[in-house]
């Protein structure tokens, strides 16, 4: 069944915007990182696409979606984030100031996508 965008709450419309915001400050994040192998930068584009089918996926009102960016956000990213910190001391502030924006931005979107609204919509078809 297609979704009705008109009907998407404004917490779903958020979190979409926020979700693709993330995406962008992960690609500003590998142009700032120059060092990185062929396998690391393979790696992080396989996960931004990930990312970004979740976030599609999302849009188009599919309720697996959501938990399936839950645990991908949590298994991957959130730990990770912090484990950059403590492992370079010297990280560049540009890059830790996107990393926190991104770990924010994140938190921010799974909370509006488990709201009272968007569960509604997820559930409930037209």
């Amino acid at each position: 069944m297609k979704p009705n965008p008109a009907a998407q709450p404004r917490v779903v419309k958020s979190a979409v915007r926020l979700l693709y915001f993330n995406a962008g400050v992960g690609v500003l994040q590998i142009a700032e990182v120059t060092q990185l192998s062929l396998v690391n930068l393979t790696t992080i584009i396989l996960l931004l696409g990930v990312n970004l089918f979740f976030i599609f996926m999302i849009r188009n009102r599919y309720n697996w979606s959501r938990y399936g960016l839950l645990l991908f956000c949590l298994a991957g990213t959130f730990p990770h984030s912090t484990v950059n910190f403590s492992q370079q001391p010297s990280l560049q502030s540009f890059v830790a100031f996107l990393v926190i924006i991104q770990s924010a931005s994140q938190i921010i979107a799974l909370i509006l996508l488990f709201l009272k609204p968007s569960s509604r919509w997820f559930t409930v078809r037209d």
